[in-house]
């Protein structure tokens, strides 16, 4: 908080002597003119030279009069000058300080947008420099430098960091729509700029700095590339797009910027490699629950369950992945949407390649149908299919036993086999999916359906 408020300090004295350097200066000389011609003697500590500089002339000289006309002038300039910063420097100052503060949320959100843009196209061409050593070391970028615009996915490590904290991710960046929707967000924060009673407040150097990012021809090549749908003609998949010197005056103001941001959200990208890539997706995909699958588009639930598909099962993925199928098909039962069930019916079939441990394999033969069963396309063959968890020698656990039952629609057995279950078991069972499909189930008394558990051999995890 200290190192803000000396900064804050400093900042001030920087703008006080830009912008009134002259001023200064000649309240200076004034201020020295005063002083040769006044009665006040000198400490003895000061250096002679500077004390017979400052002797006051002799009266009724040239130079004492002389000196009485600069002293009379000088008196009027130091007055004007402490009228000016009293009336008028310090109020407009302040009118400043406040606009700043009224305007930085959105100019924290466009030096974002900047900085994501900027440093994404750096590093799609391979250029690792920071932005202020491209300036200062005049990196002609264009001479190197073609973006190629397409809209396939790539892959980073994304940091997005401001002075409090640090976030990083391995994620997906789009060259094309991200830039597009970053180019959209600064319109819009400019535009909610420029309509704002403070702008009118907002200083000079700061107003000229938004007004070269709002005419930014980088920035409008990026726009007209989506406006027009260069992209999305037949036969074009990408555009290439050179880094000319537009783009370099706009790291120029992407820096300038920086310097009246109090908060800086900033971005890095990073290489990532793709096993890493993959690794961190599965994580992601295995913690899938129905509040994502209820409310997160279609595409974008098709686009991460694809990472299943290539995940190496073992007990350990069989039982994640089936809990995100659970999950799903809860979701379904909640707001039945025919594509969730396409996607459920993919996972299925794969859990069904599962070679291993029987009790397994019958979980995964239980879902598949119980898919099939929602999507209405389950047959008599299909049912034949799962006759084997019947088989008292194959010994599985009653929780199968009554789910195969609740399939195959015996529900005077399931009946039973539920009686069966401890209370425990009876409460895990009523959140399982399958249950769901029991036309009128016995619910336990005193028992209320807890949330979906996977179940991991013969404990609940």
């Amino acid at each position: 908080m200290g190192n803000k408020k000396k900064h804050v300090v400093l900042n001030e004295f920087y703008v006080l002597f830009r912008r009134n350097i002259v001023v200064l200066f000649f309240g200076v000389i004034s201020l020295l003119i005063v002083l040769k011609n006044s009665e006040l003697p000198f400490p003895m500590f000061v250096p002679s030279i500077i004390r017979e500089f400052f002797l006051k002339p002799y009266p009724n000289t040239t130079q004492a009069i002389a000196f009485m006309l600069l002293e009379n002038l000088s008196l009027a300039y130091i007055a004007s000058t402490i009228f000016y910063f009293l009336v008028d420097y310090i109020p407009k100052r302040k009118k400043e300080r406040k606009a700043l503060l009224l305007a930085q949320k959105d100019l924290q959100s466009i030096y974002g947008s900047l900085s994501y843009i900027i440093r994404m196209f750096l590093f799609d061409v391979d250029i690792n420099e920071e932005p202020l050593r491209i300036l200062k070391d005049k990196i002609d970028v264009s001479k190197i430098c073609f973006v190629k615009l397409s809209k396939k996915n790539k892959h980073a490590r994304i940091a997005h960091y401001t002075d409090e904290f640090t976030n990083s991710s391995s994620s997906s960046y789009n060259i094309h729509n991200d830039s597009i929707s970053n180019v959209k967000n600064i319109e819009q924060k400019l535009y909610d700029i420029f309509n704002r009673s403070y702008t009118n407040e907002i200083e000079g150097d700061l107003l000229e700095i938004i007004d070269r990012i709002r005419s930014s021809r980088f920035l409008s090549m990026i726009k007209i590339f989506s406006e027009k749908g260069y992209i999305d003609a037949p036969g074009t998949n990408s555009l290439f797009y050179r880094l000319d010197s537009s783009f370099l005056e706009l790291i120029e103001q992407y820096v300038k910027l920086g310097k009246y941001i109090t908060c800086k959200y900033d971005y890095r990208f990073n290489h990532i490699i793709e096993a890493e890539w993959q690794r961190q997706n599965e994580e992601i995909v295995l913690m899938l629950n129905r509040s994502e699958f209820l409310n997160l588009p279609i595409e974008k639930i098709r686009t991460m369950t694809n990472y299943i598909l290539g995940i190496q099962l073992s007990e350990e993925t069989f039982n994640k992945i089936t809990g995100v199928l659970c999950e799903l098909l809860i979701a379904y039962d909640y707001s039945p949407k025919s594509e969730l069930l396409e996607i459920g019916k993919h996972i299925a079939e794969y859990l069904k390649t599962f070679e291993g441990d029987k009790e397994l394999k019958a979980i995964a033969a239980l879902n598949y149908l119980q898919v099939l069963v929602r999507m209405g396309t389950s047959t008599k063959k299909e049912k034949k299919e799962i006759n084997w968890i019947f088989n008292p020698a194959e010994n599985l656990p009653d929780y199968i036993i009554l789910g195969a039952l609740i399939l195959v629609k015996n529900y005077s057995e399931a009946k039973k086999v539920m009686d069966k279950l401890s209370t425990d078991e009876k409460k895990l069972f009523i959140s399982f999916p399958i249950y769901r499909l029991w036309p009128i189930p016995p619910v336990p008394p005193n028992l209320e359906p807890g949330d979906f558990r996977v179940i991991d051999k013969n404990k609940d995890t």
